[in-house]
C-alpha cells in the first residue's frame, strides 16, 4: 500500500511574503518550485541550509524536506545573512544602518558586526561607512539598549 506523503516548504518570495507550498513527492526541480510560488524562471532560486545560500538551478532536481526554507532573489542580487537569517540586496554599497535597517532591527538600539574567516569587525562607532557588499557575507547585530532587570 502506498502511503501518500505531504511535504511542506515555505518560499520566501519577496522580503515581506512568504508562501507555503505543498509536494506529494520528495525530489522537485527548481522550475516546480518557482512555478508553484508564482515567481519568475528567471529569478533565482536559493534552498538554505544552515547559514548558507545552495542555488537550486530550474533543472536541477533537489530532495526536499518538510518545513525547508527557500528564497527567490532577484537576477544579479547579492546574498548575506544578518543573525543567520538570509537577506539580498541589489546595491553594491550599504552602510550598516542600512543593513540593520533591512533585517528588521532597530539600528537606534543596535549596532551590526561582520563576521570574518579571520576574527570580526564592528561597525559600533562607524555606522555610516559604506561597507562594500559582496555575496556569502555574514553579520551579527548587537543590542545597546537597556535591559530589564528583574526583582526576582
Amino acid at each position: 500500500m502506498n502511503k501518500e506523503i505531504e511535504i511542506r516548504i515555505v518560499v520566501e518570495v519577496t522580503r515581506t511574503e512568504k508562501r507555503e507550498l505543498h509536494f506529494h513527492h520528495d525530489h522537485v526541480a527548481g522550475r516546480e518550485i518557482k512555478e508553484r510560488a508564482g515567481v519568475g524562471l528567471e529569478s533565482k532560486l536559493f534552498a538554505i541550509k544552515g547559514d548558507k545560500f545552495h542555488h537550486v538551478p530550474n533543472d536541477d532536481r533537489v530532495l526536499i524536506k518538510n518545513g525547508e526554507i527557500f528564497v527567490v532573489i532577484p537576477h544579479g542580487a547579492i546574498h548575506y545573512m544578518v543573525n543567520d537569517e538570509p537577506q539580498w540586496t541589489c546595491e553594491k554599497e550599504l552602510t550598516p544602518v542600512m543593513i540593520i535597517r533591512q533585517a528588521g532591527v532597530d539600528p537606534a538600539q543596535n549596532y551590526l558586526v561582520e563576521i570574518k574567516e579571520h576574527g570580526r569587525e564592528s561597525f559600533k562607532d562607524t555606522p555610516e561607512k559604506p561597507i562594500h557588499m559582496h555575496n556569502g557575507m555574514k553579520f551579527i547585530t548587537h543590542f545597546t539598549g537597556t535591559k530589564p532587570v528583574s526583582n526576582f
